[in-house]
């Protein structure tokens, strides 16, 4: 129950950072298209930048979780004798359908909202 907790929670609040992110960032937005930047460079540096925080959270999570997941099952089975590790297959597909969603749906509104702005908008709101 607490692992469903800490994953509703953590995939709420890494799409809250996406958002607060984009939406500081209108500004430099604004300033790249000035310097010459097409907004299909826009949306594939915010492809990349999306991916790497996706990815990164991704490999992060399942490394450390199984790291401690060994430690922790070896060391009750140590004191129990009743512990075998065992992945939980099924929560961590859930994890990367979750990862997936999220990037796909982060993507869709970045380059909508930067269709949107235009160059002035953007450097003047700042």
């Amino acid at each position: 129950m607490i692992s469903a907790i800490l994953f509703i929670f953590g995939s709420i609040s890494l799409m809250n950072m996406f958002l607060v992110d984009f939406q500081s960032r209108n500004c430099e937005f604004g300033l790249f298209e000035v310097v010459g930047t097409t907004k299909n460079q826009l949306n594939k540096m915010l492809d990349r930048e999306i991916g790497i925080y996706l990815g990164g959270s991704l490999a992060i999570s399942l490394i450390c979780g199984s790291i401690l997941s060994v430690i922790v099952c070896r060391q009750l089975d140590m004191m129990n004798h009743c512990i075998t590790l065992k992945l939980p297959w099924i929560f961590l597909l859930a994890l990367a359908a979750v990862l997936a969603v999220i990037y796909l749906t982060f993507s869709v509104y970045a380059r909508s909202e930067l269709k949107k702005t235009s160059i002035l908008s953007a450097i003047r709101d700042d």
